[in-house]
């Protein structure tokens, strides 16, 4: 009995210090996912490893979905954390057909609070730098929440960025490899309305996804 209370009093205090910590700075541009590799205690299992560069907390974090190449679900996982602290690794377990990793390219969604971050895999930061000017590319999306046309403006049109708008549900809907200019402007006319991410990643290693809402 002792030992239950005194777990139950771990859980009650750890997402009570979850909650206090909780910094609405934190995006999706936070994360990194380091690695992906079998879960060598369980058959069926991986173990989705995710890096939180800022200071604070994010509560009931969980690793919904992993995407290959063609952004087909090659992974699900499960509540299973309380919350994420800052400068820290944890591991994700999902439930996988998958035996070797190595080579993978693709995405992870990433649940935490209300937010849902479409993470690519390999990560395009450092994971051990903790400053986030150097990871975080300055895009504007606008207008924002979009009606026919958004636009996005990028920071330099020197470099080639890989810019993809991916719904709430893991499908791509449009995907440019090597953009080239200082603007984008995007047709969303005949998109459903809702909720979408837009993923922008350098030539030079910087990246940021923002979510962008549509209306008609």
């Amino acid at each position: 009995m002792k030992t239950i209370l005194t777990l139950a009093t771990g859980i009650i205090l750890l997402t009570t210090r979850n909650t206090c910590l909780h910094s609405q700075n934190i995006t999706c541009s936070s994360f990194c996912v380091t690695a992906i590799n079998p879960d060598t205690n369980s058959s069926n299992a991986g173990l989705v490893s995710i890096f939180m560069v800022d200071s604070g907390s994010i509560n009931y974090p969980i690793v919904l979905q992993v995407l290959d190449a063609s952004n087909s679900v090659v992974a699900t996982g499960q509540m299973f954390f309380f919350g994420q602290f800052g400068n820290s690794t944890q591991e994700y377990p999902v439930t996988t057909s998958v035996t070797n990793w190595n080579n993978f390219v693709g995405t992870v969604v990433f649940v935490y609070d209300n937010d849902t971050c479409y993470l690519p895999y390999p990560c395009t930061v450092n994971p051990n730098s903790i400053g986030e000017s150097q990871q975080l590319l300055q895009v504007s999306i606008y207008p924002n929440p979009a009606q026919d046309v958004v636009n996005i403006s990028l920071p330099d049109p020197a470099l080639d960025y890989s810019i993809s708008v991916i719904a709430i549900n893991g499908v791509r809907l449009l995907h440019y490899n090597k953009w080239t200019g200082s603007n984008l402007p995007i047709d969303t006319r005949t998109w459903p309305p809702g909720v979408y991410t837009v993923m922008v990643l350098s030539n030079d290693g910087k990246f940021i996804a923002q979510r962008l809402t549509v209306t008609h």
